[in-house]
């Protein structure tokens, strides 16, 4: 059964490969990125080796692949796992039990990206360790079993709480958390750097937190060769024991829930089934080809866990820079106020994948004789009712915790004409390179949630002729810090040059679309087949 299943997992990853040429493009760039990411870390590996101390390197190593376990955990509750290639819920209607099946998931789960980095990047604990035997070997056992202990307790915890993660609640919020949660990372990152550039001694504060980590769960297996190291052998014997009972308890545990998952597959829960607010939606969007999708698309936009989490990405990022600023002795009051500009330039990954979330529903499109600009424009009513009153609150907001309300009409020229020029550049561009998206009710951040190295060339295209048309209007915008009455011309700026990008783009996108329906839909379908 073990063979089987990889067989399969490796036969899926083929087929997805010679099935979109954009798959492979992308998974040939993101192998050189691993590969550059991995040597980066084994040259941090051999530097620890020959030049840093005991406690350096116990602490680096600890608290380092502690935090990649609880990583594990934290995403694959978060997204509702990473990889649902080889979903339980697929072989429930097979006479297979949980304990045939087991072996084959795990091998097949590490064969995926997540589990090949983390083995590839752990197995540096043994270069670094490599001082000694005794260390060397150690270093070993501890990679297997720590391994061994990111995949099960991933496993297990997404199968405790399968029930709660296939509501859509679950769904939102997790998204919320997620946002926020790197938010405080960065912050975190930004004050830890300030306090290295001011001195701040952490040696102390460092074997502290290396000593209390290693005795959690999370550390119990990358502490055994530290313990080694240090010749304290019973510690390293109760860590070793304790990582192997933890190890098989998850075992068990997960074995537990996955033969309950076979037996009673879950369904996902979409709730009371009322559209409230819809007839109310639809009055506002009228009775026209255009207004049924832009109402289509804003329910999308609320109820679509991938929308949320790609509102909830815009909302966070001007806050993690504010903050960061705030966090600083002086603070830059410019990043502050301008901040909002990365929001708009940052929407045209989040339009450029409408048709991706679409999937195999956009055939509905085209059985209806919907034309193009009609779809082009419906969409963009949908993002600009929500869009564009979240940028003026952002811009508002920006402005007044910097205290800097002479440049209030400056920042919502040069954001709203930004956002404007990259909504219609998007609705041109996306329909040639539309991208690829998970399918409606599955993780919102598993494969193809960023559409691959397709959606990355159109976000590209799109982000480099966005700034090229608005660099007259952020050169006004820019100037008005000396010339005041530049706002204005800013502002008459972002008019005519939004209004005729967005008009371009609905006429020109809409012809394109026209004219490539069948090319389109097998693109935003090929990850669905």
């Amino acid at each position: 059964m073990v063979a089987v299943l990889v067989r399969l997992k490796l036969a899926l990853l083929r087929n997805t490969l010679t099935r979109s040429v954009w798959a492979l493009v992308g998974l040939v760039l993101g192998g050189l990125y691993a590969l550059g990411l991995v040597a980066a870390a084994y040259a941090g590996f051999v530097a620890l080796r020959l030049s840093g101390s005991p406690e350096l390197v116990s602490g680096v190593t600890v608290i380092g692949f502690s935090a990649v376990t609880l990583g594990w955990v934290l995403f694959s509750v978060l997204v509702s796992g990473i990889d649902e290639t080889l979903s339980p819920a697929r072989f429930a209607l097979l006479p297979l039990s949980a304990r045939r099946l087991q072996p084959g998931l795990f091998a097949a789960g590490l064969l995926g990206l997540p589990g090949l980095a983390t083995t590839v990047v752990a197995l540096g604990l043994v270069v670094v360790w490599s001082r000694s035997v005794g260390t060397a070997v150690a270093a070993l056992v501890a990679v297997v079993l720590g391994v061994a202990t990111c995949f099960l307790l991933s496993r297990l915890v997404t199968a405790a709480l399968a029930e709660l993660l296939s509501t859509r609640r679950f769904r939102d919020i997790a998204v919320v958390v997620l946002a926020l949660s790197g938010a405080g990372i960065g912050i975190g990152v930004n004050v830890v750097a300030d306090s290295f550039a001011t001195g701040t001694s952490w040696t102390g504060l460092l074997g502290r937190v290396t000593d209390v980590v290693g005795w959690t769960p999370l550390g119990w297996a990358w502490a055994l060769p530290a313990a080694v190291a240090e010749g304290a052998w019973l510690g390293a014997a109760a860590r070793l024991l304790l990582a192997v009972g933890l190890v098989v308890l998850a075992w068990i545990g997960w074995g537990h829930f996955l033969q309950v998952r076979l037996t009673s597959p879950l369904e996902g829960q979409s709730g009371s089934g009322k559209v409230r607010g819809g007839a109310a939606v639809d009055r506002w969007f009228g009775a026209t080809p255009r207004g049924a999708v832009a109402a289509r698309s804003l329910r999308y936009w609320r109820r679509d866990p991938r929308h949320l989490a790609n509102l909830a990405a815009l909302v966070v990022l001007p806050v993690l820079v504010v903050v960061m600023q705030l966090t600083q002795d002086a603070p830059n009051e410019l990043v502050v106020v301008f901040s909002p500009l990365l929001v708009a330039f940052l929407l045209g990954s989040v339009l450029a994948m409408e048709l991706a979330y679409d999937g195999s529903a956009l055939a509905l499109h085209i059985h209806t004789g919907l034309r193009g600009s009609d779809d082009r424009l419906g969409r963009l009513m949908a993002a600009g009712t929500l869009v564009v009153p979240a940028l003026v609150v952002i811009s508002v907001a920006c402005v007044a915790i910097a205290g800097r309300w002479d440049l209030l009409l400056a920042v919502l020229s040069m954001t709203l004409g930004a956002a404007v020029v990259i909504a219609g550049v998007s609705s041109w561009i996306s329909v040639f390179w539309p991208g690829h998206a998970p399918p409606p009710g599955a993780n919102p951040f598993g494969k193809g949630s960023s559409g691959g190295f397709e959606a990355l060339l159109s976000f590209t295209v799109v982000t480099g002729i966005s700034f090229v048309a608005s660099l007259p209007v952020l050169a006004a915008g820019i100037g008005s810090l000396w010339i005041g009455w530049l706002q204005w011309v800013a502002l008459l700026l972002a008019v005519g040059i939004g209004g005729v990008a967005l008009w371009l783009g609905v006429r020109v996108g809409g012809r394109a679309l026209d004219r490539r329906w069948p090319e389109v839909l097998r693109s935003v379908t090929a990850l669905d087949a």
